[in-house]
């Protein structure tokens, strides 16, 4: 298990904090699972399917 070398402050967007997103820890397989539903926004709300696309193909570089 790593050991936390810092600390720091979140810096969510104000549309970040709008729709509820918050900094958690979380297995990464669970993360990726949870932002793979970008496309489920597509028609109903086109900011948080732009926020799980991004977290989507940044967490994708990890594996």
């Amino acid at each position: 298990m790593p050991s936390v070398t810092g600390k720091t402050e979140p810096h969510l967007t104000d549309g970040e904090k709008e729709v509820g997103m918050e900094p958690r820890w979380i297995p990464l397989d669970e993360m990726i699972a949870i932002f793979s539903n970008h496309a489920a926004y597509a028609d109903k709300d086109e900011m948080r399917r732009g926020m799980y696309l991004r977290e989507f193909t940044a967490l994708n570089e990890l594996v």
